[in-house]
């Protein structure tokens, strides 16, 4: 089986050689490599166009600026393998022989969705992920298995962590949507809903690292102004009873109470901005099903959405501070 590795690239060249060094040493040897250059303004197009001659199965696309969703996107249409699999280019893969695993596995069941496990790496540490419940898994359907990782919080939004079919994405039409931050949560919902079946492999394979300057650990109004677009929209699915709308609108929950905790990260003349969007989705609170959507929605109800949003961010903003500190 061939396997399409897309890696978006933007301003990275003190990572990117690293990233595709990752994915050369896969003893697995059937990959085409996709690097989509998005009008990077460093040395990264010039890097990307000198490993083509390192390997042959590299391909380079140079497109003008349009984010990270528009970058996947062109990568997924010139996707040729029967699976695909997507990789920020300032991570990496940790195991040599991981997808040589995963294609083991999809000989044995091929499945929509194959999920692996990633490593948080930090400056001075590094978090494993706690293994998934393989023989639930393998046992249910994904809008089953959607539903027991989100209510259990065990749910990897990000588009990066699993292998995916590739004709299931080109049937259904699935992309990522332009112009959002945060826009693995809105194409995870619809591949979620979209996909028949999953499959799970407890190796420690995404090393993920994080950054203070990266996207995923920046947070601003455009931030909420994203979650705002999304919630609006999911909100309808729900009302109209989408598939598994109960698991969508715990997701959403927990997303909500998630930006309450970033509320003090938005800026000052932002935060007025801010506060209208939490006040307008607080209703998802009304699906609240895990721990942590529960204990704001019990807050709430005893303190009032306003207080409770107070609450909730200075928890977070102190929950920041303190990873900070350990971070040193």
């Amino acid at each position: 089986m061939l396997i399409s590795v897309i890696i978006p690239v933007y301003n990275v060249v003190p990572y990117l050689r690293r990233c595709v060094e990752s994915v050369l040493h896969q003893t697995y040897r059937s990959l085409e490599i996709i690097l989509v250059d998005d009008g990077s303004t460093d040395e990264s197009g010039a890097i990307c166009d000198e490993l083509t001659v390192v390997d042959d199965r590299i391909q380079v696309i140079h497109k003008l600026n349009g984010g990270l969703s528009d970058a996947r996107n062109a990568g997924l249409a010139l996707a040729s393998g029967e699976y695909v699999v997507f990789l920020d280019s300032d991570d990496e893969w940790l195991i040599p022989d991981g997808i040589e695993q995963m294609m083991r596995r999809l000989e044995e069941k091929a499945s929509d969705i194959l999920l692996f496990k990633r490593v948080d790496i930090y400056p001075n540490r590094q978090t494993m992920m706690q293994d998934y419940d393989a023989e639930f898994i393998r046992a249910h359907s994904a809008q089953e298995v959607f539903e027991r990782l989100m209510l259990t919080e065990q749910f990897c939004m990000s588009a990066c962590f699993q292998l995916l079919r590739r004709d299931m994405l080109m049937d259904n039409h699935m992309q990522f949507p332009v112009g959002y931050i945060s826009e693995d949560v809105d194409f995870s919902c619809k591949l979620w809903q979209t996909a028949q079946s999953v499959d799970v492999l407890n190796i420690d394979m995404y090393g993920y690292h994080h950054r203070t300057n990266s996207i995923s650990t920046s947070y601003s109004i455009r931030s909420l102004q994203s979650y705002d677009k999304m919630f609006t929209y999911w909100k309808e699915q729900i009302v109209n009873h989408c598939i598994n709308h109960y698991a969508i609108g715990a997701f959403m929950a927990n997303l909500f109470v998630s930006c309450c905790y970033n509320y003090l990260s938005v800026a000052q003349k932002n935060s007025s901005e801010a506060k209208q969007i939490l006040l307008k989705h607080q209703n998802l609170l009304n699906y609240a099903a895990s721990k942590k959507s529960l204990r704001m929605k019990k807050v709430v109800g005893l303190v009032g959405i306003r207080i409770g949003i107070c609450i909730f961010a200075t928890y977070g903003w102190l929950k920041k501070q303190y990873i900070n500190y350990k971070l040193g």
